[in-house]
């Protein structure tokens, strides 16, 4: 992923819209749907993604560590985050509806 590509990629966040560590994952989500990330790329850093969506790096590793928690991305020490291959890569279409686990997950949480 090319940094020019990062600024398009991503919005910056308006706190008026809900928790920002839910935007993020969102919009995570948003871009492996509209397939701007794809199986296997690597994701900016927690501190390139917290300058980007100018929040606070701590919301930001909240919103990935959700995403792992989910299977979507994995973390590679010392590597860095990944989009997961296996539960992306192995079908053309996702068999898991990740949109309606968030809903689920974040009803258990409100």
């Amino acid at each position: 992923m090319r940094s020019g590509e990062t600024k398009h990629m991503w919005k910056i966040i308006d706190k008026k819209k809900g928790p920002v560590y839910r935007q993020i994952m969102d919009q995570v989500m948003e871009n492996i749907e509209k397939g701007q990330l794809n199986p296997g790329d690597r994701l900016p850093s927690e501190r390139k993604l917290a300058q980007v969506f100018q929040s606070n790096r701590t919301t930001v590793v909240r919103a990935l560590d959700e995403l792992r928690d989910l299977g979507v991305i994995i973390s590679q020490r010392g590597s860095g985050r990944y989009i997961n291959q296996t539960q992306w890569g192995r079908y053309v279409v996702p068999r898991v509806n990740w949109r309606e686990l968030f809903s689920q997950r974040y009803e258990q949480i409100d």
